[in-house]
């Protein structure tokens, strides 16, 4: 344990400048681990934040895709969406919409989303189908939206519902009231 002052008193303009410069490094080293520490605490929410929003993605029932606007590829699809189209996340990252939307080619599709990134558009809503990975057809409505925040790279996402239910749902109506209406026709009786 040794003095400084008594070490430099003797030489008054070396004493002032290191302690000064002793301050300093105090200082620095009090904000750096700071910094530190609060870059850290600000990485671990992030990242407990981005697990619980993906957490959040996966239990949802409708499917979510995100893909690039100038290859197509998919960067993102929730769990839903794999299993709905069986394919898992990395033979997902080599596909396009074009792969799992039998009724489009690349030229078709393009077409239907350039007024998106024109912005003539702000989304688009449409009914569909995805092809399984097994070859099974499933009727999908899909809500398309193009998104292009500040300082990142645009994308699209899609949130896409299997539809199959409500189809047969719809049928199942339109039998019953066809024959309703073969009934009340084929009545000789007048009802009201």
């Amino acid at each position: 344990n040794w003095n400084i002052e008594s070490v430099y008193a003797s030489h008054p303009r070396v004493y002032l400048p290191l302690i000064l410069i002793i301050s300093l490094l105090f200082v620095y080293s009090v904000l750096y681990r700071y910094y530190l520490h609060r870059t850290k605490t600000l990485w671990g929410k992030s990242i407990i934040d981005m697990i619980r929003f993906k957490t959040t993605l996966d239990m949802t029932q409708d499917c979510v895709f995100m893909f690039s606007p100038d290859t197509l590829k998919f960067f993102y699809a929730n769990q839903a969406a794999l299993v709905q189209i069986g394919h898992n996340e990395v033979e997902l990252t080599d596909m396009t919409p074009v792969d799992i939307i039998p009724e489009f080619d690349v030229e078709g599709f393009r077409e239907l989303i350039n007024p998106l990134v024109d912005g003539l558009n702000n989304g688009l809503q449409f009914q569909t189908y995805h092809q399984h990975k097994d070859g099974q057809r499933i009727p999908v409505e899909y809500i398309l939206q193009y998104l292009a925040p500040q300082d990142e790279p645009p994308r699209f996402v899609a949130v896409v519902r299997d539809v199959a239910e409500r189809i047969k749902i719809e049928r199942q109506l339109e039998e019953r009231e066809a024959k309703l209406d073969f009934m009340l026709s084929a009545s000789p009786v007048c009802i009201y």
